[in-house]
């Protein structure tokens, strides 16, 4: 590696302590078959239930729910907490997989376990398969389980209608709620959060970002009266989920309090969308199974806020957003990356000069 300032070359020694990223990115680097899979969680050895309902292509594929439909106790304790994947199960998978005689062998192997392939990841000889890669809390609360959330009040989450409850809201109800949020812009500061959209008109312009804030900040608000109980406490008890999880600290009782608080949050939820239905396995996605080890996520690698991956996707979108070549994206995505390198060098060698050499101000 080169040294701008000193001018001379260095040897440049890092390590990876954790991985992280969406649930796509994840099954990625883990080297998962993730949804869709009998065994689609990367972090435990539960069973997915099969919706047998369905219909379309996308039809009986397997879910997650805590609570089998029919059966007397939930699975939360036993195929979960006790039932972990470690760095050493991971190994063994890899290990039968390349002993294996045929691709047949090798094909019964990853329906077993929903592993595909052996991890490059598992190569450095520090890093945990088991746990140092974590669920991503961006991806998996702020967007996939706000989007859910918002659609089965709306009655517009794959074709479900409130079967035997009454979390709906009528369409010219969300209609006041749209505007409400939009113009609640003109009274936070733009330190707080970027505009947000009407969430009627505009649901899906809702980035991470503003997701996050309308839950924890708007939608006790406009929800009020509007939401009926107790489908209004139990968005409540996720907002205080929420504010525990962007803390940039956590004692060991709040560690413990949320871990009851996400258990607490995922029986009601089972009972209030799921409904223990078979029909309604669909509303137990991979995405909210990521809530179960949430509190463990936090014990091995710290709170959210130390895996923090809107800085990511703000930077991954910025250099994007520069990217308008049809003929040569990748040169011109190459040459971005090059200019904002020189230009933080720059402004590393002449700091009177940070705030004229700074692009990214007027954003």
């Amino acid at each position: 590696m080169y040294h701008m300032i000193k001018r001379k070359f260095f040897p440049l020694h890092f390590f990876v302590p954790h991985g992280f990223g969406d649930l796509i990115a994840v099954i990625k680097m883990k080297s998962t078959r993730g949804v869709g899979a009998k065994k689609p969680c990367h972090q435990c050895h539960i069973e997915g239930i099969r919706d047998e309902t369905g219909t379309g292509p996308k039809a009986r594929t397997y879910y997650i729910p805590l609570t089998v439909p029919g059966a007397k106790e939930n699975r939360y304790e036993k195929e979960i907490l006790q039932n972990l994947r470690t760095h050493e199960d991971y190994l063994k998978v890899y290990y039968r997989l390349d002993t294996a005689r045929s691709e047949a062998d090798r094909e019964k192997i990853r329906k077993e376990t929903g592993i595909n392939r052996a991890s490059i990841w598992s190569l450095l000889p520090y890093f945990d398969m088991g746990r140092a890669i974590p669920g991503g809390y961006m991806h998996a609360v702020c967007i996939n389980l706000m989007r859910a959330l918002v659609s089965l009040w709306r009655g517009e989450f794959k074709g479900l209608d409130a079967g035997g409850g009454n979390y709906i809201i009528p369409a010219e109800i969300w209609a006041e709620i749209g505007e409400e949020t939009h113009n609640s812009n003109r009274w936070m500061p733009a330190a707080f959060v970027r505009s947000i959209p009407n969430i009627n008109t505009d649901f899906g312009n809702f980035t991470a970002e503003a997701s996050a804030f309308w839950m924890m900040y708007i939608a006790p608000h406009v929800l009020r009266g509007r939401l009926p109980e107790p489908y209004y406490s139990h968005m409540l008890d996720l907002i205080r989920i929420m504010k525990t999880c962007t803390k940039f600290g956590m004692t060991r009782k709040e560690h413990t309090q949320l871990s009851e608080d996400v258990y607490e949050w995922r029986l009601e939820y089972e009972k209030y969308y799921s409904q223990y239905k078979p029909e309604r396995l669909c509303t137990m996605t991979l995405a909210l199974h990521e809530l179960d080890h949430l509190p463990d996520d936090i014990l091995n690698c710290g709170p959210p806020t130390a895996l923090w991956e809107f800085v990511t996707e703000r930077s991954m979108g910025e250099v994007v957003r520069s990217v308008t070549s049809w003929s040569y994206p990748f040169s011109q995505l190459a040459n971005t990356l090059i200019q904002r390198e020189q230009l933080k060098v720059l402004q590393m060698m002449y700091p009177d000069m940070t705030d004229s050499l700074n692009y990214t101000k007027s954003r």
